[in-house]
């Protein structure tokens, strides 16, 4: 099942039950961050009573129900704006505020580029940079970036990694930056914690976005709010057609909003639920991202990719999980699963045990294979700084495009410039960059030899990214032939992986 195929955001489970050739009854559904604890017990009755509403037209701008979550959030309706779910909000964003470009901060949610897009806005990356096991926002290339009249959005915590960002940093930001306008997604944020919002209203350039379906899992009645000075209000307005919010959402966002029983009640279910998750999956060869909210962002084993297991957990399980392999700086490695109730996590690490084991490599090595060579193109110059290195990137990411699972390859380079990989290897510099092409994690099997000058007749030998020992030329061709054989091993490996190496060759 290729990226192209499955569906683009979680939850559509019409599409995946016509992937699994089942009814959408059947499927476990991971790919939606929705409460597992389900909607609040009164909310059918609620709706219920406002059946016999349904023959009028509801207030055009929702004013009734805006003035009662003003009043409980301590606002004036005219900084609050509700909408068809956060993401038609998203949408009207670009448009309302005109910015004069749009700052994102990969990996982040995709309809902030659609929604830019759509708008015709030019776009800045500044992605996430890794630290341990999070993907922490770049705060000081941020900071040196903004202009005036930037829009940068900002999810908080970050889908899919989990991550939040230091408040006070954020904070700080924000308000050292007053031509420029930050809209922070707090969706996911109180199965967190409280966020502080009047503190950051105080700053006017501040726009807060909120999705309620998610927090009280009413994905399908649509609902979400913003909160801003009544300047920016004013703007979103003029782009919300009226009547976007039906007579059923109008109804229950009050008391959504003014229920803290249900919601002390989430984060002390939500948090027994995670840990007892998060405690069987350490059990399995995944890297395992710490959570904040109600979703977890896993890396899976190499020989793995997410496309492979989001087939497998649908087709053979009827369990529908997140392949993050559409996101902007994450590797088709990476699966995000919500978090549900104790009985279908249960069922989900069961399958997950299940496609593991059948997975696993062979533990004899494997010497013959019965199927074709993995293709390979190798590109070669008459010089060093011939310019091989970006030629073999962009070949790599023309491939990707093209659908095909593609890796870098380089037996041996030698070069000062290193890259510390996830698992703490040391390769060269230009196979990471190569391997970012890709979109997939550098690996010391891209570049298995790495010789670092530290004379003029000898280099430090770095061998499948491990310091071996410094020699001089004499004791390096002595070396080879173990060289040799960890030069081939590495590239098995990747060749049994991909259906295609681009492979650079020396100068």
């Amino acid at each position: 099942m290729s990226t192209a195929s499955s569906p683009s955001h979680g939850g559509n489970l019409a599409r995946l039950a016509e992937l699994a050739g089942c009814s959408p009854e059947e499927i476990i559904d991971f790919s939606a961050n929705l409460n597992p604890i389900g909607p609040p017990e009164w909310l059918p009755h609620r709706l219920a009573a406002q059946i016999d509403s349904l023959t009028h037209y509801p207030p055009p701008h929702a004013e009734p129900a805006v003035a009662a979550i003003a009043k409980h959030l301590d606002l004036a309706p005219e900084q609050i704006v509700l909408g068809n779910g956060a993401n038609q909000l998203i949408h009207t964003l670009p448009h309302a505020l005109t910015p004069r470009r749009v700052i994102l901060l990969p990996p982040c949610y995709l309809d902030y580029y659609h929604a830019c897009r759509l708008a015709a806005l030019d776009i800045l990356e500044i992605p996430r940079i890794r630290e341990g096991d999070t993907f922490a926002i770049d705060f000081t290339r941020l900071a040196g970036s903004i202009q005036p009249h930037d829009l940068t959005f900002i999810d908080l915590p970050n889908n899919p990694t989990g991550h939040i960002p230091d408040l006070d940093t954020l904070y700080q930001l924000i308000q050292d930056h007053p031509e420029a306008m930050f809209a922070l997604d707090i969706s996911f944020y109180p199965f967190h914690a409280d966020f502080p919002i009047t503190r950051f209203l105080e700053l006017p350039n501040t726009i807060l976005i909120q999705s309620l379906t998610k927090l009280y899992a009413i994905a399908g009645l649509r609902l979400g709010l913003i909160l801003a000075s009544s300047q920016h209000i004013a703007a979103i307005r003029q782009h919300i057609p009226a009547w976007s919010v039906n007579t059923f959402a109008q109804a229950i966002a009050p008391e959504c909003l003014q229920d803290h029983d249900y919601l002390r009640r989430t984060r002390a279910e939500l948090d027994q639920l995670r840990q007892s998750l998060l405690a069987h999956l350490a059990k399995l060869p995944f890297h395992i991202h710490p959570p904040t909210a109600n979703y977890i962002l896993l890396r899976l084993p190499s020989r793995l990719t997410g496309e492979e297991l989001v087939h497998k957990l649908l087709i053979d399980h009827r369990i529908a999980v997140r392949s993050c392999a559409n996101y902007p700086g994450l590797s088709p490695h990476y699966i995000r699963i919500a978090i549900r109730s104790q009985r279908e996590n249960q069922r989900l690490v069961e399958a997950l045990e299940e496609i593991i084991a059948s997975t696993k490599p062979s533990p004899t090595p494997h010497r013959v294979s019965s199927r074709a060579p993995t293709p390979a193109l190798m590109i070669q110059g008459t010089c060093s700084n011939a310019g091989k290195s970006i030629i073999t990137a962009g070949l790599c990411r023309l491939f990707l495009r093209r659908g095909i699972r593609v890796a870098p390859f380089k037996a041996q380079n030698m070069s000062n410039n290193s890259f510390v990989t996830p698992d703490g290897k040391e390769i060269a510099r230009a196979q990471a960059l190569q391997a970012l092409a890709c979109r997939l994690e550098p690996r010391a099997e891209m570049s298995p030899i790495l010789l670092k000058p530290n004379s003029d007749t000898g280099s430090q030998v770095i061998l499948d990214g491990r310091p071996v020992a410094n020699m001089d030329v004499r004791q390096y061709h002595q070396f080879k032939p173990q060289a040799w054989q960890s030069v081939v091993a590495a590239y098995q490996r990747l060749a049994s992986e991909f259906e295609l190496i681009v492979i650079e060759g020396a100068g």
